[in-house]
């Protein structure tokens, strides 16, 4: 008896499944059956732009057309498709690595999935942004490392890859860059003041590969500064006094520590403080610098976190606290990849607050043990004091 109550509710599920099946298998037949094919487009236009074209035509008369689709190689034996809707005139087609002729094959595709007889037509794509960006490519020595500066006029989704030569002939990755700003310059560190290969080359999102561009470079030397001999210094007119009674104040900065939340990670100036405010540490040393590494705190390229910065330096301040004993250094602005407005930030803008700002010192710039750190403006106006999450600095000790 129990088996049969079982029976008796399974055969009707049964019975449903297999109809939903059947409904299932008809949903991917054509939408109508019996049409007429539709005729081929005709009077193809083509205007060409940087790594694509874009086709205008007219469409067959009748009601069997659904769609006109095109079909292209964008390299050998890569193929891409393209559909556009009977609601339109023209199709847009992307992904070319290089300039030249490919032919492109448009169809009409009816009702039922009948195609037209095929219109080829020829496509002339100018010169690709991952080419363009190619071209402007230029590698110099730096500390450390070495940069790289390029332009990318069309503001085109781009990686660009930083590699050397290792001693065993086997290219090694360093850094991977994406981007989609239009100029910028990116370092790779790490190395030792000794002469070595580089290359860097670029990928598209169409999976397109620029030439590698290889020279023989020689880093700078530099060394990270020894972070326990710096300590605070408090001058007459300097913005020391911290927001929070419980935090670490300015020593935070170099604690080590780039958590960009929690109070004893960074250094918050006393709220309400005018801006321009500066602070003052010693780095325990005199030193020739060569850049300055800057991380934000919680809140990114927002609230009061440091955007224009001047670094002053000294061998021997006054005790005043006036400028007189100081020298400007440098005048650094902290970057923001998207460009985009307050409030609003990208993961290329997250990734290069995260990896922190490099700010390079001029090669003439003195040697000194002090150092001012004055803030112009920070990124949102409206905040009434200052935040550092953490500093590195980094040079030649000079005793």
């Amino acid at each position: 008896m129990k088996n049969k109550k079982i029976s008796r509710i399974l055969l009707p599920l049964v019975a449903i499944s297999i109809i939903l099946v059947a409904a299932c298998d008809s949903k991917l037949s054509p939408i109508e059956k019996d049409w007429p094919t539709p005729g081929p487009v005709g009077n193809v236009k083509v205007e060409n732009f940087q790594g694509g074209a874009t086709l205008t035509y007219d469409l067959p008369p009748g009601k069997e057309l659904w769609y006109v689709k095109a079909e292209y190689e964008i390299r050998p034996g890569v193929k891409r498709e393209k559909k556009a809707t009977y609601y339109t005139n023209q199709i847009v087609l992307d992904g070319f690595g290089k300039t030249g002729v490919y032919d492109v094959k448009l169809y009409a595709v009816g009702r039922d999935e009948k195609e037209s007889a095929p219109v080829v037509v020829q496509v002339h794509p100018y010169t690709p942004p991952i080419e363009s960006v190619y071209e402007t490519l230029v590698m110099n020595e730096d500390f450390g490392g070495l940069n790289v500066l390029m332009k990318n006029d069309t503001e085109a989704d781009i990686v660009m890859y930083v590699v050397t030569l290792e001693p065993n002939g086997i290219w090694e990755p360093v850094e991977t860059y994406y981007t989609r700003q239009r100029e910028g310059m990116f370092t790779a560190r790490g190395f030792k003041p000794e002469k070595r290969r580089f290359g860097v080359y670029l990928r598209d999102r169409w999976e397109n590969y620029s030439d590698t561009l290889v020279r023989d470079l020689t880093p700078y030397f530099e060394m990270e500064l020894d972070k326990s001999r710096f300590k605070e210094v408090r001058l007459p007119t300097d913005t020391w006094q911290k927001r929070y009674a419980g935090s670490a104040g300015v020593s935070a900065i170099w604690n080590g520590n780039r958590a960009t939340s929690g109070q004893n990670h960074n250094f918050q100036s006393i709220l309400p403080s005018p801006i321009p405010q500066w602070f003052t540490f010693d780095l325990g040393v005199t030193a020739k610098l060569s850049r300055m590494q800057y991380w934000m705190k919680a809140g990114l390229f927002a609230q009061g976190n440091a955007k224009v910065i001047e670094i002053w330096g000294s061998t021997d301040p006054a005790a005043d606290g006036s400028w007189e004993s100081w020298t400007l250094m440098a005048t650094f602005t902290s970057f923001k990849p998207s460009g985009l407005p307050l409030g609003s930030t990208t993961e290329e803008d997250i990734a290069h607050a995260t990896a922190g700002d490099n700010f390079v010192f001029p090669s003439d710039a003195p040697p000194v043990r002090y150092i001012r750190f004055k803030t112009l403006e920070v990124w949102d106006p409206a905040t009434q004091n200052v935040w550092v999450n953490e500093i590195s600095m980094f040079g030649s000790v000079e005793e």
